[in-house]
């Protein structure tokens, strides 16, 4: 596992009766998720249509509503973490909340942007592990025959 999935699920089972924080939990893994997806769309223009005609409108456009998705990200992740200490206080939520970084930059973009990658990153990596685990118990049930 990693540090950042971790802590969503340390915080997780310390809410699993509460379905206002669980999801605002999901709120902001599903703002990470967008935002980390637009910036590869951004990044696929960037690579593929430079040059083009239409480039500018495209990358500009592309690029405002990365902005769009990562300030939806930071309100979610503010709103989520205001909620769990409120209703859970720092005794039961780690310093930082859902984020996992120097608390003291929380408020600055860039490093939400980054946390963002790593997050979403880690959540990648264990559905594609949990992805080939499945896939393995298939293949044992027949036989072994489907293993590469």
């Amino acid at each position: 596992m990693g540090k950042y999935t971790d802590r969503i699920r340390e915080i997780k089972d310390k809410v699993t009766s509460d379905p206002q924080a669980l999801k605002l939990i999901e709120n902001v893994l599903v703002k990470a998720t967008d935002y980390i997806r637009q910036i590869e769309r951004t990044e696929r223009i960037l690579a593929i249509h430079q040059g083009s005609y239409d480039f500018q409108d495209k990358f500009a456009n592309a690029d405002k509503l990365r902005t769009i998705k990562h300030n939806a990200l930071i309100s979610d992740l503010t709103i989520a973490n205001r909620y769990l200490f409120k209703e859970y206080g720092t005794d039961e939520i780690p310093e930082g909340g859902l984020f996992v970084g120097p608390v003291e930059q929380f408020h600055q973009r860039e490093v939400i942007g980054d946390w963002a990658v790593e997050l979403v990153t880690e959540m990648r990596r264990e559905e594609h592990e949990r992805e080939m685990e499945r896939q393995r118990g298939e293949g044992q049930n027949m036989g072994g025959s489907a293993r590469l």
